[in-house]
């Protein structure tokens, strides 16, 4: 799939991610960011080399990829947490947003499955 394909698949799910800012969302949030341990279970192995859009799109599909590549079960089971935030009405909270970010695969999977 290229970029321009999966940005058209992954662009309605945008409204599920949401710019890391103190007090912006009376929402449920649920941090996707890279931090240590527990905490940064959902974010993005693959780091950005350039601050381009062609790199943001590259790690994006990258973060697509694993989630494709996983077992369907696996996949599922990781993504519980993610489906049941979003199912609340929850947001996902990441530094990238609104600019393409690895919560779109994050939550089409979550979703999709």
């Amino acid at each position: 799939m290229d970029y321009t394909d999966l940005m058209a698949l992954l662009a309605p799910y945008g409204m599920y991610v949401g710019k890391i800012r103190a007090g912006t969302t009376d929402r449920p949030t649920l941090y996707i960011g890279r931090a240590r341990g527990e905490r940064g279970r959902y974010g993005n192995r693959h780091a950005m080399k350039a601050d381009t859009m062609a790199e943001r799109l590259r790690v994006v599909k990258a973060c697509y990829d694993d989630l494709a590549a996983m077992a369907p079960e696996e996949r599922r089971a990781f993504l519980a947490p993610i489906r049941a935030h979003l199912e609340n009405d929850g947001l996902l909270l990441c530094f990238c947003a609104p600019l393409p970010c690895h919560g779109m695969p994050l939550a089409y999977w979550a979703l999709k499955d």
